[in-house]
C-alpha cells in the first residue's frame, strides 16, 4: 500500500468518493488529502485539517459569568490565531456548557466519534 498526497488529477474522484460526508465535513478548503493506493489505484482518501479537541474546561468556581465568557473568548481567538481550522468540544450534557458552546458558534454534532491517543 502506497501513501501519498492526493494529486489534482484525483480531484474529481475525491469529490465523488467523499460526497456522502460533505454535510458533516463541509468543503475541502484548507484540507490536506492523503491517498492510500495499491497496484490498481486509489483504495481510499483521507481528508485532514488542522484541528484540536477541547476535552474539558476547568473554570474557577468563583469566576463570574462575564469573566468566564471573556476568558473563553480570548482562548478561542488564541486557538484560531494558530491556524486551527476545526475545534471540536466534547463534554457532559451540561446546560451551562451547552449555552457557552452555542454562543461561541459550536454546532451540536450528530455523529458518533472515536479517539486514539
Amino acid at each position: 500500500m502506497k501513501i501519498s498526497l492526493a494529486t489534482p488529477e484525483q480531484a474529481e474522484q475525491l469529490v465523488e468518493w467523499t460526497a456522502p460526508h460533505r454535510e458533516r465535513t463541509g468543503m475541502l478548503l484548507g484540507a490536506t488529502v492523503l491517498c492510500a493506493a495499491n497496484g490498481n489505484g486509489p483504495v481510499t482518501y483521507m481528508v485532514t485539517r488542522p484541528a484540536i479537541v477541547i476535552e474539558c474546561l476547568g473554570p474557577n468556581p468563583e469566576a463570574g459569568h462575564m469573566e468566564l465568557s471573556k476568558a473563553l473568548y480570548r482562548l478561542m481567538e488564541t486557538v484560531k490565531g494558530r491556524g486551527v481550522q476545526v475545534i471540536t468540544f466534547t463534554g457532559p450534557d451540561d446546560v451551562a456548557l451547552e449555552r457557552l458552546a452555542e454562543h461561541y458558534g459550536f454546532e451540536r454534532l450528530s455523529w458518533q466519534g472515536w479517539r486514539m491517543e
